[in-house]
């Protein structure tokens, strides 16, 4: 589908939050807008500057075109009101913006790059309508600037946006009729021309904020069905696809914050015979009740998936001895509900965990594996354990209470 893959990897710095407590196909999209931010400010950047030579050439163009057909202006007057003092101040704003912007960039401050970039695009349009004000169609270039900040697709910098230059105009309408009388070349503003300018301005504003509302649900609803694609249908939990998705994304993290995690796996034991003896009604029961047991243990940070049937694997960033806690509660915890609904003898659970180590596993595959190993160490020491791998996992030794 072509839409959804531009939306995609227009969306390349987007996180999806799923919130443990609600339905498994509710996300909510948050923006890590840090690569976008970066990006849009350049080409913002360079449009404020093209913005800026257009106006000066345009200027000239009309002051060539007065003269060769006898224009009454004064020429110094001229150059110097419509010419020389705009593009002099323009060129320092955009001076003034770009050095501290580079030091923004430094900081990696996009966001507040981004105000930047509209504030000096906003000051450029009150310099130009300051300059024209005898043009009653140059008031509405207020709305410009707002247009633009539609780019960062965030409401909040749309709305601060609109609050900055709607106050721009009111400073400049304001400027106008105080300054009238004054200076020659400053004309009295129509108030009929005034109230159009400004309900243009806020139907600019009105338009592009439902604009923005469309594209963020369009996007939400198709992020929340590419996410949907990493479900498992029937115990809400990531599938086996996403695990290594995620499992990946862990592992690159570590490599860039140190911050240790491990893998428990685990896996409901003799569950064929829970199948074959009480029926699939009663198996997906036992499934269930153990899901049910993960998600009342797992913190908000913590990600649980079914690899596959009856296994499941949490990815978990407690401490040592803090994961065997967590695997420990989760076993007491199924045993326990097992046994009230009636299942007898109680279903039980294995588990195995492995702490990743760059030195020991290179590749995740190798981290799995080994979780993988302690969790089949475990059923075979006689089931319903909760065993760490260590390298001499052939003659491990049971860590059981």
């Amino acid at each position: 589908m072509p839409l959804e893959n531009f939306i995609l990897n227009r969306l390349k710095g987007c996180v999806l939050v799923k919130f443990r407590k609600s339905p498994p196909n509710i996300v909510k999209l948050r923006f890590e807008k840090e690569l976008e931010y970066q990006v849009w400010g350049n080409h913002l950047l360079r449009l404020t500057w093209t913005f800026v030579a257009m106006v000066m050439m345009v200027e000239l163009a009309i002051f060539a075109f007065k003269k060769l057909n006898g224009g009454a202006e004064n020429t110094e007057e001229y150059l110097l009101i419509y010419i020389a003092a705009p593009t002099l101040i323009s060129v320092s704003i955009l001076a003034v913006t770009h050095a501290v912007s580079r030091r923004l960039l430094a900081r990696g401050q996009y966001s507040t790059q981004a105000y930047l970039y509209l504030f000096c695009l906003s000051l450029l349009c009150f310099m130009l309508a300051l300059a024209h004000n005898a043009v009653p169609v140059v008031y509405v270039i207020f709305i410009f600037p707002v247009l633009l900040a539609l780019i960062y697709i965030d409401d909040k910098l749309l709305r601060g946006v609109f609050c900055l230059n709607f106050f721009l105009y009111l400073l400049y309408i304001g400027g106008l009729y105080l300054a009238y009388g004054h200076t020659q070349w400053i004309r009295k503003p129509d108030f009929v021309n005034v109230l159009t300018a400004a309900a243009l301005i806020l139907a600019g504003y009105m338009s592009a904020k439902m604009s923005l509302r469309r594209q963020n649900s369009l996007v939400y609803s198709i992020i929340c069905a590419h996410e949907l694609t990493k479900m498992d249908s029937f115990t809400g939990l990531y599938n086996h696809a996403a695990f290594y998705e995620k499992l990946s994304a862990r592992i690159q993290e570590y490599h860039q914050s140190f911050r240790p995690f491990s893998l428990i796996v685990m896996d409901i034991d003799d569950f064929k015979q829970v199948n074959d003896q009480n029926g699939h009604d009663a198996g997906d029961k036992i499934i269930m009740t153990l899901v049910s047991c993960i998600k009342a243990n797992l913190r908000e940070d913590e990600i649980a998936c079914r690899y596959g049937g009856e296994e499941f694997t949490i990815v978990t960033n407690r401490v040592p001895d803090e994961d065997f806690a967590l695997a420990e509660s989760i076993r007491r915890s199924f045993e326990e509900a097992a046994r009230r609904i009636g299942h007898q003898p109680s279903a039980t659970v294995s588990i195995g965990i492995a702490r990743y180590d760059a030195k020991r596993f290179g590749a995740r595959r190798q981290f799995f594996s080994a979780a993988d190993e302690a969790l089949y160490a475990a059923k075979r020491s006689g089931k319903n354990h909760t065993l760490v791998w260590r390298e001499d996992i052939s003659v491990f030794n049971i860590q059981r209470t």
